[in-house]
Order: C-alpha cells, then structure tokens, then sequence
C-alpha cells in the first residue's frame, strides 16, 4: 500500500473537518449577534476572539467578532475589543440577563471536570438571554493531541448540550 494517498487523504479530511468548524463557528457567532440585536441588549462573547497561536496573534486574527463585551482570562485573547472583562468562565461578574446573547468559543473544553463545564453552561445562561456555543470536532486530529482540551462537547439538534470527559 502507498502511503501517499493515505497521508493526502488524512490531510483533505482534516482539512475539511477544520473547515467544517469554522464555518459553524461564524455561523454560531452570526446567531448570537442577530439575537443580540433583537433583544436590544449587547452580545457577551466568552473564549475571546484572538486564537492563542502567536503567529495568529501576531497578525492580529480572529476567529469572530469581540461582540459588545468580551471576556477571558487571558487579556490578549481580546486584544482589540471595546470592553474586556478578564473573568473565568465559571463566574462572569455581570448582572443577570445582562446580555441578549452569550457566545462561548472553544473555551468549553479547556475546563478541567464536566462539573466545571456544566456551572459554566449555567453561568452563561445566567448573563445571556440566549447561549450559543462552538467546540472543537470530535473528529479534528488536533483537538485530540491537544494538551488542555479535557473535555469533548456536543450539542444536540434541540440545543442541548452534552460534556464528556477525555
């Protein structure tokens, strides 16, 4: 067997696997801001927008938008944001319903514990109105060999969402 086509394989499926992401990301991103929008109320976006890559930072790119407030415990994960709060995810020092919106990115998994997960899930619908979230695939190659992922989220077609310990 050649092992050329399995690697070019590997490569193509991983790189539509990321793709895949990403597009789900914007379109997550996208949901909560309309809804934000509609509730008159601002947007909460919890992960930052800047990946901690340092080339990705170097060239100051996003994975989305900083919404109106962004918060996480790393400052330069909001670079460029108009209010950032540095804040875990499992206690946000906002007002109940602060938000019409609360849009947590790939942070989710970074959590040490489902019971971590699950009060963060709670905190967030506790500042948003409503909560969207993106996650790493289950089938992304890197997400696996990533040292401080812990856990595995998903969500379900009804909007539940689901922690599974690595």
């Amino acid at each position: 067997m050649a092992i050329a086509p399995v690697i070019y394989g590997l490569v193509f499926s991983q790189v539509a696997v990321n793709a895949m992401e990403v597009h789900e990301r914007h379109q997550s991103y996208a949901k909560a801001r309309a809804a934000s929008e509609a509730s008159g109320k601002p947007l909460v976006v919890v992960g930052g927008s800047v990946p901690s890559s340092t080339l990705l930072r170097a060239i100051h790119w996003r994975s989305h938008g900083c919404g109106d407030t962004c918060v996480d415990l790393d400052p330069g994960a909001c670079w460029g944001c108009p209010n950032f709060i540095q804040a875990d995810i499992r206690n946000i020092p906002l007002p109940d319903r602060f938000a019409g919106a609360a849009f947590a990115s790939h942070v989710l998994e970074h959590l040490p514990t489902v019971a971590d997960a699950e009060k963060a899930l709670i905190e967030l619908h506790r500042i948003g109105d409503q909560v969207f979230i993106a996650y790493p695939s289950k089938l992304n190659l890197v997400a696996w060999g990533h040292p401080e992922h812990h856990l595995w989220v998903y969500q379900a077609a009804d909007g539940v969402v689901r922690f599974e310990q690595r």
